[in-house]
């Protein structure tokens, strides 16, 4: 059995998800101090991280329902591009001289919303892309990269 990271599919859906796994583990922590220190207030923060989880919590069965019935490919797409523009928007408004926090709350909130549909396609794409023989090793990198992703994410940028 060869290594999936051989098959070219696989190699560029385990670097993407590897990118937005470790985006997804750096945002809260980023957001957290972008948000205390544009606000001073831990009751916004709260509710900025609240928006975010709330709507992808609750809409995480839908997206499983989206993933399995349409593209899983077009559906992670979408949902990246989505979650890439609302974390500049929130990038942009926390840079600001005077952030709105209805913005960074609809952002979030919005980001949230992507990361329900986008995290029921990961199965999908990846038996898109390997043979049924090397699915659980396939499986086993994608679970390591995320998993390692959260531990370092939010201590990333390490100084």
């Amino acid at each position: 059995m060869t290594s999936p990271l051989r098959i070219s599919s696989f190699r560029l859906l385990f670097l993407g998800r590897t990118v937005s796994s470790v985006g997804d583990a750096v945002v809260p922590a980023a957001l957290a101090l972008a948000v205390l220190r544009a606000t001073g207030s831990t009751g916004a923060l709260a509710v900025v991280l609240a928006a975010a989880m709330v709507p992808r919590l609750l809409l995480l069965p839908l997206g499983g329902v989206v993933a399995d019935r349409f593209d899983a490919r077009r559906v992670a797409l979408l949902a990246d591009l989505v979650r890439c523009a609302t974390q500049f928007a929130v990038g942009v408004e926390l840079l600001g001289g005077d952030p709105s926090l209805t913005t960074v709350v609809v952002a979030s909130a919005l980001g949230g919303t992507a990361s329900a549909f986008a995290i029921p396609t990961a199965s999908p794409l990846v038996a898109g892309t390997v043979e049924p023989a090397a699915r659980q090793q396939a499986n086993a990198l994608m679970g390591i990269t995320a998993n390692t992703s959260r531990l370092a994410g939010p201590r990333w940028p390490a100084h």
